[in-house]
């Protein structure tokens, strides 16, 4: 077990790539750190940003090379230089564009508040241009290609060689707080929304196949495909679960839910072992609504939910 102890303001993100720990604070310092290195003061890279980090992606085959999210900023940097490479969100740029309300003409010109993307063409007025954030980003299995998302509901496909957005469509209800691709032979984006929905993307149609309402309680903060794979997970820190879904052609929503795995959603108010063999874990939370599991330890088959009612304290 290490403990690094580099950061002298609150830690905003973290990620890790192999053995490296990447993380980021309030002060716009970013730590390289190595994961088997015991000594806590010690670090293999120092970058400083002039944002607060929000999140990181290393893009495959970018030797040396991270993206850095802040609320309205998207950079390239060198970690082995600490030099900054490219700011994609200036207002020069394909992103800093759309940041500001600027989308291209047919006649070439640039015509604010209006964002004409390929099939998402949104009017947006000055004030919501002024608070649009990028809310994630995410590597797609074509070279130089990535995802982000705005806090409008539009999703674009940046590639990153040639500061162009390719392809753009928008989850009109709620903002998109994280993504992934696939890898098969059918190309579809998932997004997950902060009101707990699910929306998969067929790339190629440019059209929605799937929504999965109240496929979470609350704000989707992970989104995996499986590898090879229709099926992807996502998980949610409002119900404390991790869900797997599958792609069936029969089903009205093409996804179904396959296995799924939960806690309780509030602190553990009471937990005892029931049964001659101990199997059963009883749980109950301090959640506002009554909450109290049964955790079958050997078959998750076996779990119960007895809530109905407020329990006493």
């Amino acid at each position: 077990m290490s403990t690094f102890t580099v950061h002298k303001e609150k830690i905003t993100c973290m990620t890790m790539i192999g053995d490296i720990i990447i993380s980021g604070d309030r002060g716009g310092n970013i730590f390289l750190l190595d994961a088997n290195n015991p000594n806590g003061d010690e670090y293999i890279s120092h970058l400083t940003v002039d944002f607060v980090p929000r999140s990181f992606l290393h893009p495959p085959t970018y030797i040396n090379k991270l993206l850095i999210l802040g609320d309205r900023e998207l950079e390239l940097w060198n970690v082995r230089s600490g030099k900054r490479i490219f700011c994609f969100t200036e207002e020069s740029n394909a992103l800093g564009k759309l940041l500001a309300g600027y989308g291209d003409n047919k006649d070439g010109a640039l015509k604010p508040t209006e964002l004409s993307l390929g099939t998402a063409m949104i009017a947006e007025n000055e004030e919501n241009l002024a608070t649009l954030q990028i809310t994630a980003i995410a590597n797609s299995p074509a070279l130089d290609i990535i995802s982000v998302a705005l806090s409008n509901g539009l999703v674009v496909l940046l590639n990153l060689k040639e500061d162009r957005i390719v392809q753009s469509f928008r989850s009109k209800d709620s903002r998109v707080t994280c993504m992934s691709f696939s890898n098969v032979e059918l190309p579809l984006i998932v997004c997950g929304t902060e009101h707990g929905e699910i929306i998969v993307w067929d790339l190629n149609n440019e059209k929605i196949l799937s929504r999965l309402k109240s496929a979470h309680a609350g704000y989707i903060s992970y989104l995996h495909f499986a590898r090879n794979e229709l099926l992807f997970y996502s998980g949610c820190e409002a119900d404390n679960s991790l869900k797997q879904w599958q792609y069936d052609s029969a089903e009205d929503t093409m996804f179904y839910l396959l296995r799924e795995r939960s806690g309780v959603s509030a602190n553990i108010k009471k937990l005892r072992f029931y049964g001659d063999e101990g199997y059963h874990l009883f749980v109950s939370s301090f959640a506002e609504k009554a909450e109290l599991r049964d955790y079958f330890i050997m078959n998750e088959t076996f779990n119960g939910d007895f809530s109905l009612v407020s329990l006493p304290l």
